[in-house]
């Protein structure tokens, strides 16, 4: 790409034996007429038989060309054209086993991508870095991955690609292509204790553990949605699905307790987590009276 300078050579020949050049002229166009140089030196005086350019800027096939004057300053024709392709790694799916672990569980990234000019596709032997985390390839699946963890609560994102090497065409250039993804790892640990009570009777009890990031999960109890956490969850009520009220609130040891007012005419309550996108963390819990 046009980031880099590439060394075009060519061999300098004269009719005359003995004669050297002094001069020479390249150009660079998509177009193998030559009609609109996106590359044109001029008349560079110069014994050199090679010229640093840099491509433009697209992942595209360019054809060259170059022509010389020698020491009697005669101008040469223009020399047969060759080619050269400028491309790029491209990121075409990206994508995490977990999106909301728990602190220090491990996180599996996975990337694949091809290159962009004609979609050669990656081997064992060319290598990505995404956000300084270096990616291994997986012959059985095809496909880049690497593990990821996190000791303390808080979400990364995964959004540039420091590095490529594509070995085959020696391509050290790419692109995320839009694609990001995030990683939050959870905050914190809560003990969940539930009672139910029946005209003053105790009837049962459940005990659930689950894992929160901070302000970003919510309870659904029989599949209505219900107040989200704070960092913090401080005292609150709202109303069951099935009839009566449930209590929550949490003691500074991070332990949430629940309180049930259950209806009598309703036996069974279903309490489920699920993050912030939606997506289920922890399984159903159901309790039937």
């Amino acid at each position: 790409m046009g980031t880099m300078g590439i060394n075009f050579t060519w061999t300098f020949s004269d009719p005359t034996e003995g004669d050297n050049q002094t001069a020479y002229r390249i150009q660079l166009d998509n177009d193998s007429n030559f009609g609109s140089p996106e590359v044109d030196s001029g008349k560079v005086i110069s014994g050199n038989w090679w010229s640093t350019q840099d491509l433009p800027n697209n992942v595209e096939k360019y054809y060259w060309r170059v022509k010389n004057w020698d020491e009697s300053d005669l101008e040469g024709d223009w020399s047969d054209s060759n080619y050269i392709i400028s491309d790029r790694w491209k990121l075409t799916d990206f994508w995490a086993s977990k999106n909301n672990p728990i602190i220090n569980e491990t996180v599996y990234l996975y990337a694949k991508g091809n290159l962009e000019y004609d979609g050669h596709q990656p081997d064992s032997d060319d290598n990505i870095t995404i956000e300084e985390v270096d990616f291994n390839w997986d012959w059985v699946e095809e496909r880049f991955y690497a593990p990821v963890t996190k000791e303390s609560s808080g979400s990364i994102i995964y959004n540039d690609l420091t590095s490529i090497y594509e070995h085959t065409y020696n391509i050290t250039e790419g692109t995320m292509n839009g694609k990001s993804v995030t990683v939050i790892w959870g905050s914190s640990q809560y003990n969940f204790y539930g009672i139910y009570w029946e005209n003053g009777t105790k009837k049962g009890a459940v005990n659930v553990t689950a894992y929160f990031n901070e302000g970003s999960e919510k309870f659904e109890v029989n599949g209505s949605k219900t107040k989200q956490f704070d960092t913090q969850p401080i005292m609150f009520t709202y109303p069951l699905s099935g009839g009566g009220t449930r209590c929550i609130y949490t003691s500074s040891a991070n332990e949430t307790y629940y309180l049930f007012e259950p209806n009598i005419e309703y036996a069974s309550y279903s309490f489920t987590i699920k993050d912030y996108s939606g997506k289920i963390v922890n399984k159903t819990h159901t309790l039937n009276l």
